[in-house]
Formats: structure tokens, C-alpha cells, sequence
């Protein structure tokens, strides 16, 4: 009984402590910091009360008037009730509290519901004290990230590294991330180097690719034949890049980060790109060649379909019949009648299983003039409008750490453009599909997605 009586004090203690804070506070810059805000009313709202009736109870056992059934059912009674008022106040507190998340050590960022983002730097222990994003932030950021030290230039701000002092780095703050453009820069002065030093006559230029429109090294295939030697020059590249990585800093960056090299066949609108990432290491070349190979060998596989069995409508979209095994959610391999399945299908067979399957859509596969793959979904009649759709999904891209095949959910109605109402990705080898939730190309996605993607 000593025990509890010291608990409830305590507890009470606290409690009184957190409601004078809790008023004083919002006269001054400081505020509670999200967790302190749910322990404190956690205390106050659930532990002190709950202290407080078992004391109560104590007491009611210790009386010697009371009957046993009397003191029975009123536990019972107390026991219940406050079982269910705790439930219902842990949801409460749950869900009315902010959603913070660390940017740096020295930055916070409070994501509201229905309101913008807003931004903290943490006070002691139990406060945060609301800020703007500084350039010392996207300094800190950068070096949390690559473990390193970077400069910024008094007057211009310009960002740099000692190792790369020509390049300048762009950090953008995405609502509650931050993104940059450190590796990609880097990757390219790499790559630029190495070209210049092996003495290469392979027509090369830079590209601007990707949400941010970071830039990129892109060399050009010159048709089937040369699929072997891009492949090996790709190889050669990226194994230069790696080594001077490593030199640079003593660990490769790419060990825990992405390179990126892209490459392109053809001219004009039958131009296609393509891009791979860096393997994890430098025994990993030989993988990366066997990658170039089988992307370029499969896009030109598909091409010769494409003009040999197919004809353009007046959408300039033409319609491929599914084979055999398209019911084969596998990865790329044979199918059961010995014939190439299609990596990019299966993939896309995979999203339909997972998320379309259940919901009535069709499946039919197509290519459009430019032999990109599509798969036609159907209409449906949205239950809520009555407004009849067309939905599509098609192939975007590999993502930006080569793991996972891209693809995008549209909905159109006649006459109309496409609107976005999903993004998936499907993960190489297992066919693991994540949805992402974005609805627009700026959207940050979940955190499950960008985990799986790299973006």
C-alpha cells in the first residue's frame, strides 16, 4: 500500500508539472517535444487516474463492513470501466499527436493532417523551439548522410566537397526529406574522367533525367553488334569510378549509395534509354555487363516483335496478345513452351495479381508506336460518381537502385487526360510489389516504396 501511495504521488507530481508546463509554454518559443507530449498525457490522463482507483480499491478490501460480494462486483465494475476508458484514451492521444520526424540531429519536422509542414530544432531534452531551414541544415544533412565533411562558400552559397571543390551540390528540402544531387555530380565527374584517361571514341553526352532532373552520363550504342562493347565499356566506367571513389574517401560512396550510367540506341522518336546502376563492389563488373546485355538484347527482342507481327491504330497504340504463359508471375526465364518470357509483363502480371486482380480489371498486353509496354486494364464504372473510367498500367523505368521494374496506374474518361492514381514497384527476382500511394510525379511516395526503390 506504502508502494502504491508513493507511485500515485509521484505520478500526481508529474501530472501537475506537465499541465503548468503545458499552459506556460505557449507563452514562450518552446514547446513539448511530440513524445513528451504523449508521456506526459499519458500520465496525467491514464496513470494518475488509474493509481489513484486503485488506491480506492485498496481501501474498499480493507473495509470490514463491505461485503465480499459488495467488493467483487464493484471491482469487477471499476476493473472493466477503466479498461475500456484506458483503451479509448490511448487511441485519443495516439491520433491527435504530431507526426515528427528527425531531418538532421539539429533539425525536426512536424507533419500535421490538413496543414503544412512545419519545422523544429530540439531544446534539452523534453522541448523543441520552431525554425526555419537553414543552409547549415542541407551542411549537416550532407554530412550525416556520406559521413564527410562539405563547405559552403560565403556570398553565393555554393556547396562543395574538398575532394570534388569544382562541383556544386544541390540539396532540395522535399517537405519532410531531404534530397541532393552529391553522388549523382560525382558519378559523372568520375565517369568523365575515366573516359578521358581510357582514351574512348564512343559517342557520349549529358542527359537530364529523373523528378529532379539531376544529370547524367549517357553513351550511345550504335545497333546489335555493338551490344558486346557497350557492355564492356559500361563495365570499364563504372569499375574506373568505383576505384576513384574509393581512393578519394578510403570506402566507395557506392557501397551504401547509387551510381547511375545511362546509354541510348537509335535517333529521334525510335530512340530508346536506358540506365544501370553500379554494382556494390568491384567483383560485381562482370553482373553489370551481363545486365547491359540482357537489357539492350531484350528491348531489341521486343522491337522485332513489335514491327513484325504488329500494326499501328489510329491511337498509336498497338494491341500484343498475351502468349501462353502469361499467367507466369516468375521472373524473366523460359516459358512452359520453351519460349522467352518477358521480364517487363511479368512484372506487370505481378502488380495486376496483387492490387487489380480483386477489383474486376482486364488484362490485356500492348505496346505503343514507340514499343513501350502498356498494359490495357478496361473500363470501370466508379462506384461512387458513376462515372465510367479507362484505366491503363504502364511501364515507366527501371528505379534508381536497378532493383525493382517501375510501373504507373492512369484512369482517363473520353476526351480527357490521364490522371495518376498509383505507382508501383516490383522488386527483380522476388516479385514483391509495393504500392507507393503517389498520385503525382513531386509526391514523396511511402516509406516502404522509397526503402525498395532508392528514390
Amino acid at each position: 500500500m506504502k508502494i502504491l501511495k508513493r507511485m500515485t504521488l509521484a505520478s500526481a507530481g508529474v501530472s501537475v508539472m506537465y499541465i503548468a508546463l503545458a499552459a506556460l509554454l505557449p507563452f514562450t518559443e518552446l514547446s513539448f517535444r511530440t513524445w513528451a507530449v504523449i508521456l506526459g498525457q499519458m500520465i496525467t490522463f491514464l496513470l494518475t487516474p488509474l493509481l489513484g482507483i486503485s488506491i480506492l480499491i485498496a481501501l474498499l478490501w480493507k473495509n470490514e463492513y463491505a461485503g465480499d460480494a459488495i467488493k467483487g462486483v464493484v471491482t469487477l465494475f471499476t476493473v472493466l470501466v477503466c479498461g475500456l476508458g484506458s483503451f479509448f484514451i490511448c487511441i485519443v492521444i495516439l491520433l491527435l499527436a504530431d507526426d515528427e520526424r528527425p531531418l538532421t540531429r539539429h533539425l525536426l519536422v512536424v507533419r500535421k493532417e490538413y496543414e503544412n509542414s512545419m519545422y523544429y530544432r530540439p531544446i534539452a531534452l523534453f522541448f523543441r523551439k520552431q525554425t526555419v531551414v537553414t543552409d547549415e541544415d542541407k551542411l549537416d544533412y550532407l554530412s550525416e548522410k556520406y559521413d564527410r565533411t562539405f563547405f559552403m562558400e560565403n556570398g553565393n552559397g555554393r556547396i562543395y566537397e574538398p575532394n570534388h571543390t569544382e562541383l556544386t551540390i544541390t540539396v532540395r528540402l522535399r517537405d519532410v526529406v531531404f534530397t541532393d544531387d552529391y553522388v549523382e555530380q560525382m558519378t559523372v565527374s568520375y565517369l568523365l574522367e575515366g573516359y578521358e584517361m581510357l582514351d574512348m571514341d564512343r559517342p557520349c553526352s549529358m542527359i537530364e533525367a529523373g523528378a529532379d532532373s539531376y544529370t547524367f552520363l549517357c553513351l550511345k550504342g550504335e545497333g546489335y553488334d555493338d551490344i558486346e562493347p557497350l557492355a564492356t565499356d559500361i563495365s570499364t566506367l563504372c569499375g574506373y569510378a568505383m576505384a576513384m571513389a574509393a581512393v578519394d574517401s578510403g570506402t566507395s560512396v557506392y557501397e551504401e549509395h547509387f551510381g547511375n550510367i545511362f546509354f541510348t540506341f537509335g535517333e529521334g522518336d525510335d530512340a530508346w534509354l536506358e540506365n544501370v546502376s553500379f554494382p556494390d563492389a568491384q567483383n560485381d563488373l562482370a553482373g553489370l555487363e551481363a545486365r547491359v546485355r540482357t537489357a539492350c538484347q531484350r528491348e531489341f527482342d521486343k522491337r522485332a516483335r513489335q514491327n513484325g507481327s504488329h500494326k499501328s491504330d489510329a491511337s498509336d497504340t498497338t494491341s500484343h496478345a498475351e502468349s501462353d504463359n502469361a499467367d507466369n508471375t516468375a521472373s524473366a526465364g523460359e516459358g512452359n513452351d520453351g519460349t522467352q518470357t518477358d521480364p517487363q509483363i511479368d512484372a506487370a502480371r505481378a502488380v495486376y495479381d496483387a492490387f487489380l486482380a480483386a477489383e474486376g480489371y482486364s488484362f490485356e498486353v500492348c505496346y505503343n508506336a514507340k514499343g513501350n509496354l502498356y498494359i490495357d486494364l478496361g473500363n470501370k464504372t466508379d462506384e461512387e460518381s458513376g462515372q465510367l473510367y479507362h484505366y491503363r498500367l504502364v511501364y515507366d523505368r527501371p528505379s534508381k537502385n536497378d532493383r525493382c521494374e517501375l510501373f504507373v496506374l492512369y484512369r482517363s474518361t473520353e476526351g480527357s487526360e490521364e490522371a495518376i492514381m498509383d505507382m508501383f514497384a516490383v522488386e527483380r527476382g522476388s516479385g514483391r510489389v509495393v504500392s507507393s500511394g503517389k498520385k503525382a510525379w513531386g509526391d514523396v511516395g511511402t516509406e516502404e516504396y522509397r526503402e525498395i526503390t532508392g528514390e
